[in-house]
């Protein structure tokens, strides 16, 4: 694992971690890349990430957000996490999606932290309201958990230790995967509780979801939004170019 930053003693007992990787071509939203490119795969992948880091910052400071990221040199070079995050960080351990969630959630314990919720960049129109709600059930449950609506979750919060059997037997990137953690959470002692469905994007029928639900009144992710509309803008061009009616 990278060497992070020291650290003092945390000001409030609420920790984000979001998890999140370099934004370099041909590394992320490796799924959507296959029906859109690799070009805009890393362009919607780094504005869903500024939209993230952006809720991180609103939620402060009665919570505190850190970058969990990936690779070690993910804050380095031209492409680096450092574009988008100047806040507090952490590197992700080796190993698959479940040990990373443990260490980082072992990792923010160790530093003081009460009640850690972690989430990633898929869903960039989260409301802040959701993620207050985790930590609210966090002061009197021991786990919560958001089920997204492709079988997966789009948060997972603890405030205490989990057992390192909670992610047994998940494939991920599969539609069981809540399914599974569900199964899990209820053969464990931890007392749990159930945030709102919501969404997140990983391929093409999601990002279709995505987009109409980005024009409705109460849904925010500008980044997100812009970066949707310039394309559909180019598109609008490159179409009136071959017709021979560009205005």
């Amino acid at each position: 694992m990278a060497q992070d930053e020291e650290f003092s003693s945390p000001k409030t007992p609420s920790a984000l971690a979001i998890f999140c990787r370099a934004p370099r071509l041909g590394t992320v939203k490796t799924r959507l890349a296959q029906t859109h490119g690799d070009e805009f795969a890393l362009g919607l992948y780094r504005a869903m990430l500024a939209d993230t880091f952006e809720l991180g910052r609103a939620l402060a400071p009665a919570i505190e957000t850190f970058a969990c990221f990936t690779p070690d040199d993910a804050f380095e070079g031209e492409n680096s996490l450092a574009q988008l995050w100047d806040g507090p960080k952490i590197a992700q351990c080796e190993g698959d999606l479940g040990a990373r969630m443990l260490d980082c959630l072992a990792q923010l314990r160790a530093r003081g932290f009460e009640r850690v919720a972690l989430i990633g960049s898929d869903s960039p129109d989260l409301p802040p309201r959701t993620i207050q709600a985790a930590f609210e059930d966090l002061n009197e449950c021991d786990l919560v958990v958001g089920p997204s609506r492709d079988g997966g979750f789009y948060l997972i919060g603890a405030s205490c230790e989990v057992p390192k059997n909670i992610f047994d037997g998940i494939v991920w990137g599969s539609e069981f995967v809540y399914e599974c953690l569900l199964d899990n959470r209820q053969q464990s002692p931890l007392n749990s509780r159930t945030l709102s469905l919501w969404h997140d994007v990983d391929d093409a029928n999601d990002l279709i979801y995505l987009r109409r639900h980005l024009f409705k009144a109460f849904s925010h992710a500008p980044h997100t939004l812009a970066f949707l509309e310039s394309r559909a803008e180019t598109r609008r061009r490159e179409g009136a170019k071959i017709s021979g009616v560009e205005t």
